[in-house]
């Protein structure tokens, strides 16, 4: 069994621990992985504390510049782990 998986909106490689369940999904995992659900939630809050209903970009633009520095966060901690092994 596979004991790695890219996640689908950020592409990047992590253990299976880094995805929550999902009984529904072949893999039994969810396709994102766990920042990256957990940044969706937070813009996705957000807006809904606000009081408006998001644009379809909105939160999209908003999650990218997130992503972005947690990518580069990401890829240095991968290559530092590579590094050391």
């Amino acid at each position: 069994m596979k004991m790695e998986k890219a996640c689908t909106r950020c592409h990047a490689v992590s253990p299976l621990t880094a995805f929550a369940k999902n009984a529904t999904r072949p893999d039994g995992h969810q396709s994102w992985c766990r920042p990256c659900l957990k940044g969706w939630r937070v813009i996705r809050l957000a807006a809904q504390e606000a009081g408006a209903q998001p644009k379809a970009d909105a939160p999209w633009t908003a999650w990218v510049s997130w992503a972005e520095g947690n990518l580069k966060v990401a890829s240095a901690a991968r290559k530092a782990a590579l590094a050391s092994a």
